[in-house]
């Protein structure tokens, strides 16, 4: 008993390894993206810094602060970050 409405199981089958293949390129893409914008982050409050008008104020932000240039922040303002942080960079 045949009819037009069938699907053959060679199309199911087909049908199942291309989707396991898309959610597989899904997850390997996703992966290495979000590794790669981890690294590419350099913005000073992101990574635990704070910006402030002058180096001299850095001070004032906490115990063990000081400048970095290791990370950005808008024009005219500078990066105080923990001194862990900037020793490990």
């Amino acid at each position: 008993m045949n009819k037009k409405g069938d699907i053959s199981i060679n199309v199911i089958i087909i049908a199942a390894l291309a989707l396991i293949v898309l959610v597989l390129v899904g997850a390997i893409l996703t992966t290495r993206l979000g590794g790669f914008a981890g690294v590419v982050e350099t913005g000073c409050v992101p990574n635990g810094g704070r910006c402030i008008l002058n180096s001299e104020d850095c001070d004032t932000v906490g115990t063990d602060f000081l400048e970095s240039s290791n990370y950005n922040c808008a024009e005219g303002r500078v990066c105080c970050v923990p001194r862990i942080l900037d020793e490990q960079r």
